[in-house]
């Protein structure tokens, strides 16, 4: 009879033996024992303890009676003693102890490695456990099961992720057929490595082994792509869970939960949340604050408050990670009310602010400017007994600057002085940034000139910041020398320093120069990573250069960069301003496929294209998928369809309005506007004037056009000169655009004596006549025997001068009578 044991290697692919049972075999199995064997019981008696090894001789010693004991099965004892033995300081490595015993004692080899991985492990010294592990491998020999176990859990909690990995793969390139709980932890080092493609190997090596997958395994990968923006993907998983009959735990759900509100797909995000209420998974605050999070990201202010509603329903208490995410969130949606709301109820509620907490506060208050209520709030709570820290003084000079009070910014870097505190380069950055921000290089170096001499040196992110400065400004020699001037200090510029660079060269249309800052980059050790190949594909489809844009994607390819949406985003909005929209289509369509999420960028570069192009049908198509997609359009998606809505008429014009769950904006209502005046809709343009009036929307020159183009149709021409004076008294002064409108109307209305009087007053301003409406008005006015008049017009859209006409004849016919 055999038994299974552990593998041993025959050769260089590490095959699995079974050893036949025999007394080695016997003594082997003790080796992990943790307790002594009852039908070989330890001897009372024990032996010396080993000696110190100070060289060679006494590391032979202890070596001998290691053998004798593993040779009497005392393996207990071998064990304490091994230990001790490393714990000494021994001059061997354990690598050179296994050689050395393999030497002397080959028929103890195997024993003996076993008995020494053991100890490594158990004594916590992982690196020498990996250094004798891989020396093991090359022997042929594999430690058993339960120590790898042990191995793998360590290599895990120490954060050796790559560690994790090159183990897992040496054994699983033998015919080792590792535990659940191995690939669980390889899975998680992979994903820990951002390395989604080989976890995702992993993951289907498992499945091919007939190893299911647990729920860890699932949640980890889930995650792992949720991170990635892949979300698709993700979801697909989720269901394999469900198919295999796993049971989703609250991890699942909040990772899910996490990746749609990333992605901004928030309608699947209530359906993930509805199967937790059906499948009995009580939501926790993480669950919560994640929802909150997400909400605010995507502008829905009433339903986040609705998550806060049930979430305090339920007996959950804000965290601080709760009152920064409500601080933030209103602030980024322009609701200063709701941030010192928030507070009020956190004060009210006996809820005392750490320094942390303050600090998310106060920068959401020094965002939206209210400096003054940030200096009370910061009173009050010192009055507490809170005790500003740097992180709080610095957000405050970061509030002064960006307000362009340098004089506040600085009193508050005093302060931190008089507090004891130094103030750190963070401090000053903010006074470099805001003059950079402002283009008064000069201030910002003297800025960077002071902190030197407080002693405070500049930081990658000072220089950072003025290459960035300069770069807006165009003075890209003073950039690079900047870059020379880190390297003469000592500070390695980063991947950042050159992504400014690089960045300012391709909004200045640079894109030789870009690439040319790129390479220096790498032949400086510094590898460009996906936002500055988005840089550069970005510089390439704004000029319309796609096959250099594609270029630089498959570079990203053979360099090992994945593309991630913000690229595919990019190509999508070139290809279609590029009028290449069946190519963009593709694109579109490879985005999914490779298990990212179009997000409402994807749909609104493909709208662009097609409303260029002046496809409707394709426009609304796209529109009504992106909504089934549980993507929300912004005020850009409403900007180009009603720029087309127009064409199809007032019923899809007024469909579109009506779903509009954002509030509508002047370039909205403007849309809305013009389309009731094309179709002579005037009481629905006015009612629309009036609205905008009442939400405090002044119409701007644009509105006017439209509504003087309204009356015109309508024939209401003195409605027209009307809108037109009121264009003046405000201040509009009225463009070509303007008088072509009135021309035009004017024409349609066959009054070309009237059209003539406004041609005349454009001519006098220097304004041009359109061609095709100054073809109309002549022909209208020689219909009309108005030869004179059309003999000026024509003479005028010639490029002459109305001097060039007699004043007899530049009188009009109205003015003769």
């Amino acid at each position: 009879m055999t038994t299974p044991f552990r593998l041993v290697s025959r050769s260089s692919r590490y095959a699995a033996v079974k050893l036949s049972e025999s007394a080695s075999l016997c003594s082997c199995r003790r080796l992990f024992s943790t307790s002594p064997d009852t039908t070989h019981p330890e001897p009372e008696s024990q032996p010396p303890p080993l000696n110190p090894v100070t060289g060679d001789g006494d590391r032979d010693e202890n070596l001998r009676d290691l053998r004798v004991l593993l040779q009497q099965n005392r393996i207990e004892t071998a064990r304490g003693a091994l230990t001790s033995l490393l714990r000494s300081g021994s001059s061997s490595s354990p690598r050179e102890l296994f050689s050395a015993f393999s030497l002397s004692s080959p028929s103890l080899k195997n024993d003996f490695s076993y008995l020494l991985f053991s100890v490594l492990i158990q004594s916590n010294l992982i690196p020498e456990a990996t250094d004798l592990f891989f020396a093991l491998r090359n022997e042929g020999i594999t430690p058993s099961s339960d120590s790898l176990t042990l191995f793998f859990d360590h290599l895990g909690k120490t954060k050796q992720f790559r560690v994790t990995i090159n183990v897992f793969l040496n054994l699983i390139n033998s015919d080792y057929r590792p535990s659940k709980f191995m690939y669980g932890k390889a899975v998680y080092a992979a994903v820990k490595l951002s390395d989604l493609g080989k976890s995702l190997e992993l993951f289907n090596r498992m499945k091919h082994d007939r190893i299911s997958p647990t729920v860890f395994v699932y949640n980890v990968l889930i995650d792992g792509l949720c991170k990635n923006g892949r979300v698709n993907d993700a979801e697909k998983l989720f269901d394999e869970m469900l198919q295999r009959r796993l049971v989703p735990t609250l991890i699942t759900y909040n990772t899910l939960i996490d990746g749609y509100c990333k992605s901004g797909s928030l309608e699947k995000t209530f359906k993930v949340r509805e199967r937790m209420r059906r499948d009995g998974v009580e939501p926790n605050l993480v669950t919560f604050n994640t929802l909150l999070k997400g909400m605010f990201k995507e502008r829905m202010v009433e339903d986040a408050e609705k998550v806060l509603k049930e979430m305090k329903d339920r007996g959950f208490v804000p965290d601080a990670f709760t009152l920064s995410i409500l601080f933030d969130g209103y602030s980024s949606n322009g609701k200063a009310e709701g941030v010192l709301g928030v507070y009020e109820d956190a004060v009210d509620s006996g809820v005392k602010m750490n320094a942390y907490t303050c600090s998310i506060l106060l920068n959401a208050l020094c965002k939206e400017g209210k400096m003054e209520k940030a200096e009370e709030i910061l009173g009050r709570e010192m009055g507490k007994g809170l005790v500003p820290n740097e992180v709080i003084y610095n957000t405050m000079v970061d509030g002064y600057c960006r307000k362009g009070d340098l004089v506040g910014a600085r009193m508050k870097i005093e302060m931190m002085e008089k507090q004891g505190m130094k103030p750190n380069h963070l401090a000053y950055n903010c006074l470099v940034k805001r003059f950079c921000e402002v283009g008064e290089m000069e201030n910002a170096e003297q800025e960077v000139n002071k902190m030197k001499l407080k002693g405070v040196s500049p930081s990658v992110e000072t220089y950072n910041i003025l290459i960035g400065g300069y770069g807006r400004k165009g003075e890209f020699d003073k950039c690079f020398d900047i870059l020379k001037e880190m390297e003469n200090n000592g500070t390695m510029p980063n991947v950042v320093s050159y992504g400014n660079l690089v960045n300012c060269l391709c909004k200045g249309s640079k894109l030789l120069e870009a690439e040319i800052v790129k390479r220096d980059m790498e032949d400086r050790g510094v590898s460009p990573n996906v936002r500055i190949y988005n840089m550069l594909i970005d510089g390439c489809c704004s000029k319309g250069k796609m096959e250099d844009a594609f270029r630089f994607s498959e570079e990203m390819l053979t360099k090992g960069i994945e593309l991630n949406l913000v690229t595919y985003n990019t190509l999508v909005n070139g290809l279609s301003m590029t009028g290449k929209l069946v190519e963009a289509e593709e694109l579109f369509l490879e985005i999914s496929r490779k298990g990212f999420v179009p997000d409402i960028f994807t749909y609104n570069s493909l709208i662009s294209g097609y409303e260029l192009a002046g496809n409707v049908q394709r426009c609304i198509a796209l529109h009504e998928m992106m909504k089934r997609s549980g993507v929300k359009p912004n005020l850009k998606t409403y900007h180009l369809l009603f720029s087309l809505c127009t064409k199809e008429g007032v019923e899809l014009t007024e469909k579109i309005f009506g779903e509009m769950s954002l509030e509508p904006d002047l370039i909205v209502y403007n849309g809305v506007l013009h389309c009731y005046a094309m179709h002579g809709e005037m009481d629905k343009a006015l009612k629309i004037q009036n609205l905008m009036m009442e939400k405090g929307i002044d119409l701007d020159k644009t509105s006017y056009n439209s509504l003087i183009m309204g009356q015109l149709k309508v024939g209401k021409l003195s409605e027209a000169r009307s809108l037109f004076d009121e264009m003046n008294i405000r201040g509009l002064d009225p463009e070509a655009d303007t008088y072509n409108i009135l021309v035009q109307g004017h024409c349609e209305k066959n009054d070309y004596m009237g059209a003539y009087d406004w041609y005349r007053e454009m001519h006098e301003k220097g304004l041009r006549l359109d061609a095709c409406i100054g073809e109309d008005l002549v022909t209208g006015l020689r219909e009309e025997w108005r030869s004179k008049e059309a003999k000026v017009v024509s003479t005028g859209m010639n490029g002459g001068k109305l001097d060039d006409v007699t004043e007899d004849e530049a009188l009009s016919a109205t003015e003769k009578l």
